[in-house]
């Protein structure tokens, strides 16, 4: 059964027929003061969410924007020819290491099994590009099997 009970000049809802102090009432907020204080406790958590929220995705992507550089980087290295695009970046920036290969005339064919150096090291020439592809030559570094 619903009825209307007053509280201290102002009504409440209140369910059943025995109300223990009002805890079984609905009312109001008592004071727009109370209000006032809420809402800034309110707005300073969401805050502070939203800042934790924009600040671990700044750094996912840093950290993903990073992996992508080392991995080109790794996967270019050695190139003796100009890359395209975002690897031709990173190595006109420094960060992939090119190679010393030589290609022949014209620059149309890499020149395959020749003796090239990559960061000091030994290595050979090789055409690292897809078939029917414009030919990428990179200079492979020799390895020593145990």
């Amino acid at each position: 059964m619903l009825r209307f009970a007053p509280n201290d000049a102002m009504y409440a809802i209140c369910i059943g027929a025995k109300t223990n102090k009002n805890r079984d009432c609905l009312t109001r907020s008592a004071d727009p003061a109370y209000t006032r204080i809420a809402m800034n406790q309110l707005a300073k958590r969401v805050g502070r969410k939203v800042i934790v929220g924009l600040m671990s995705s700044i750094f996912l992507i840093v950290a993903g924007g990073a992996t992508l550089t080392v991995y080109t980087a790794h996967a270019y290295a050695g190139t003796c020819s100009q890359l395209g695009g975002f690897p031709g970046l990173l190595q006109k920036m420094g960060f992939v290491t090119t190679g010393t290969c030589v290609t022949k005339v014209g620059g149309t064919v890499c020149g395959g099994g020749g003796a090239c150096t990559i960061s000091g090291n030994p290595g050979t020439c090789k055409n690292t590009a897809a078939i029917n592809q414009i030919p990428v030559c990179t200079c492979v570094p020799k390895t020593v099997s145990k």
